[in-house]
């Protein structure tokens, strides 16, 4: 009897002093990082939280409400949405009523930019002034671009890298044929 009082004693003393130490490691357990937001998607809807039990967010143009998150629901939902959505299109319209330009005939026409062609000129101005491969991922170039055409998309250094050398196979032969012909 005198030794199952002791072994309680004992036991009462470690539970006091173990409880603090318990109740810390219990309080630092690692958080879970936001899931980062990769789609396209998110640029047109805002997260709204949970709503009836269910994630969701909202188009921003419209304001729509779709369920989003979890394991099975995904973004292709809201994609399907984004190509039907009415306001969203009227915003698109309007948008390229202002890349609309005269031209030397005087007539209205769209100012579409052919990506292939300025990727093109953009390899051929690499080559020409002796800039870096780097040159098309430097910010202010980028901007400059974007601000000019905001559709546009702009060729990373290794499309930039593949494009000169596409043009290099393309002039090779050119030159070769200049270089044996008599002056």
């Amino acid at each position: 009897m005198e030794s199952e009082t002791h072994e309680q004693i004992i036991d009462v003393g470690l539970n006091e002093q173990l409880s603090p130490i318990i109740e810390d490691i219990d309080d630092s357990r690692p958080t879970k990082k936001p899931k980062t937001t990769t789609s396209k998607v998110w640029d047109n809807f805002t997260k709204l939280g949970v709503k009836d039990g269910k994630e969701k967010a909202k188009c921003n143009h419209c304001g729509n409400e779709y369920v989003c998150g979890g394991v099975k629901i995904g973004t292709s939902s809201m994609l399907r949405h984004l190509q039907k959505c009415d306001i969203l299109k009227q915003k698109q319209k309007s948008a390229q009523i202002g890349n609309m330009i005269i031209d030397q005939a005087g007539k209205l026409r769209s100012r579409e930019i052919d990506q292939k062609h300025f990727e093109d000129l953009l390899s051929r101005a690499i080559i020409e002034h002796g800039l870096s491969f780097s040159f098309v991922e430097y910010k202010w170039i980028r901007e400059l671009f974007l601000y000019l055409y905001p559709g546009l998309r702009i060729p990373s250094r290794n499309t930039a890298v593949s494009n000169l050398w596409r043009i290099h196979d393309e002039e090779k032969p050119v030159v070769g044929r200049a270089a044996h012909q008599p002056t």
